[in-house]
């Protein structure tokens, strides 16, 4: 017969648990850090030099990784693009959530703001989704990652603008009314970074009232 010490007991099975379930989510936390590093090279990249002129080794070379490290994470450019892509409606959904503030009024303030807030990561970043887009007007597969991404980030926010506003207004109806806002912003913020004559104060002022008041069910718009 065995020694009934032999065996294991619950509280060891619970410990062995435990503990690789530890490794596991040590494993997990190493892989999004370096997958993350990854993306910022690839932005860096991509936002100085274009998609194309981008190489995967040099998105290695400013990540400090092998080139094998990189596709153990991306499979090509374009998987980098779909996770850049991610990653910025996941930003602009954690925008939506400042405390105390509704959800027009979280995204009629995107563009506001002091225009020396308007930062060089700004422009690094304007310059790198203008980039995206006009890779997606060629490659047929960044489109669809892109629209994903957009489509994805806009359901979201019809979601909680429709939720918030309690208005007579259609899904539809505020898609449209969202798209339009983003159109007003992306412009402005264009205008702020390109020309350094735009008056930007006033710019950024106009810009967040006349958004709140494309969200505003009171708004005689039509």
């Amino acid at each position: 017969h065995r020694d009934l010490h032999s065996f294991p007991t619950r509280r060891s099975s619970d410990l062995q648990v435990t503990s690789m379930a530890k490794v596991i989510s040590k494993r997990a936390e190493r892989a999004s850090l370096r997958e993350k590093q990854i993306l910022e090279a690839a932005k860096d990249c991509f936002s100085r030099v274009g998609f194309h002129a981008t190489s995967m080794a040099q998105i290695a070379a400013r990540a400090r990784m092998s080139v094998g490290q990189i596709y153990r994470h991306f499979k090509n450019k374009e998987s980098l693009i779909e996770g850049i892509v991610k990653e910025d409606v996941s930003r602009q959904m954690a925008s939506m959530d400042r405390p105390g503030k509704s959800s027009v009024a979280n995204v009629a303030a995107r563009a506001s703001g002091k225009p020396s807030s308007k930062t060089d990561a700004e422009r690094r970043h304007l310059a790198l989704m203008l980039e995206i887009v006009a890779e997606a007007a060629r490659n047929a597969k960044v489109l669809k990652i892109l629209l994903a991404g957009q489509h994805s980030g806009q359901t979201a926010l019809v979601d909680r603008i429709k939720a918030d506003i309690h208005g007579p207004w259609s899904r539809e109806e505020i898609d449209v009314r969202l798209r339009i806002v983003s159109f007003i912003q992306t412009g402005v913020i264009m205008q702020i970074m390109l020309d350094h004559r735009a008056p930007a104060s006033l710019l950024l002022k106009r810009s967040a009232s006349f958004c709140k008041q494309l969200l505003s069910p009171d708004a005689a718009i039509s």
